[in-house]
């Protein structure tokens, strides 16, 4: 067997393979979409991830499907990725999909379509991308929503199937619905019906929802109310839409004053988290990254003991908005970083 029975930590993963229109030009296009995975810490990896991508370059594919159904759905979001990444495997799940009716290959390829259409897109602005490049963006996200629907064919409960439609209607918009922001609630709807635990499609649907793209502020705060009391992901979806509103009022897309509008809630939500988690671990650094980030524009008096706790668990998410995209560069901006967003 490649691969072990699945490991016990929860790696909550974002799958993130859309760019953000209205900041390419301030962010640059590598810092934007690597790591794609963007909640995942540089430091963290999946046991056995190179022996599972050895087994399909083999066309080894039953052992290799053996072992991705053995793992963790936020596992499995991470083999897909980068699985998805090396081009080496591109022509081979073309074979893998020739020879065997499984929804894996066509997961994969959906993911490389979807990178090949951004890439087309290039790094510009929305007002600066020709003809040419918009031409080649539909192309394959259009090419990527058909596959997408034959891996749902194949396989009507993965999960996975759910989080890149979310991509898709991230990119193809008011091509594929009317009103793309009830559109993903639907999505969500039905992934969490499979596992309402997946912390993948809040992330995606919340940044669906922001003002930047189909939605605004009032959308997601509604968003974060429908799971304010869920036991189970309520505050991941509730920081998870105020890291996405301070994003959003760095880059202008909101007032500060509705980002302001949280701020006591936001305290005593933050003080409780590290409180009850004095270290931070493969099970709580998504929040711990959420709630330092925030803290940097509403808790500036806490940020740096929080930021110094973070150690090498940095997720490029949303560090990346402000322009870091390593733990070192990360450290060595220190408390500086929000002061300039702060005094606006």
């Amino acid at each position: 067997m490649i691969l072990t029975a699945a490991q016990n930590s929860s790696l909550t993963l974002l799958l993130v393979s859309a760019f953000w229109l209205g900041i390419i030009a301030w962010i640059g296009y590598e810092n934007l979409i690597k790591p794609r995975l963007a909640d995942t810490p540089y430091s963290l990896t999946i046991p056995g991830l190179e022996e599972m991508k050895k087994a399909i370059l083999d066309k080894q594919f039953l052992e290799f499907q053996k072992a991705f159904y053995a793992l963790s759905h936020p596992q499995q979001a991470f083999v897909l990725e980068h699985i998805a990444e090396d081009i080496r495997l591109m022509e081979v799940v073309e074979t893998w999909i020739s020879r065997f009716n499984s929804e894996i290959p066509y997961l994969i390829k959906t993911e490389q379509l979807i990178d090949l259409a951004w890439e087309s897109r290039s790094s510009k602005r929305a007002n600066e991308v020709d003809e040419q490049q918009w031409k080649g963006f539909f192309e394959y996200l259009n090419e990527a929503e058909e596959t997408i629907e034959k891996a749902q064919n194949i396989k009507k409960n993965s999960i996975h199937v759910y989080t890149q439609k979310i991509t898709l209607l991230l990119g193809l918009g008011h091509q594929l619905s009317d009103n793309p922001s009830q559109e993903v609630l639907e999505i969500v709807k039905q992934a969490t019906a499979i596992d309402p635990s997946f912390k993948n499609i809040y992330r995606k649907a919340t940044n669906l929802l922001a003002t930047r793209w189909y939605g605004g502020f009032d959308e997601m705060i509604q968003f974060a109310n429908t799971y304010k009391n869920d036991p189970l992901i309520g505050e991941y979806v509730l920081a998870s839409v105020w890291c996405e509103i301070t994003v959003e009022c760095i880059f202008g897309d909101i007032k500060k004053a509705q980002l302001l509008t949280f701020t006591d809630e936001f305290k005593q939500k933050s003080d409780q988290f590290f409180q009850q988690n004095n270290k931070i671990t493969e099970e709580n650094y998504t929040l711990w990254n959420y709630y330092t980030f925030i803290s940097g524009m509403l808790y500036p008096s806490q940020f740096k003991k929080r930021l110094k706790g973070m150690r090498n668990y940095v997720s490029a998410y949303p560090w990346m908005f402000v322009g870091l995209s390593s733990p070192k560069k990360l450290r060595a901006s220190g408390e500086n970083i929000f002061k300039k967003y702060r005094s606006r």
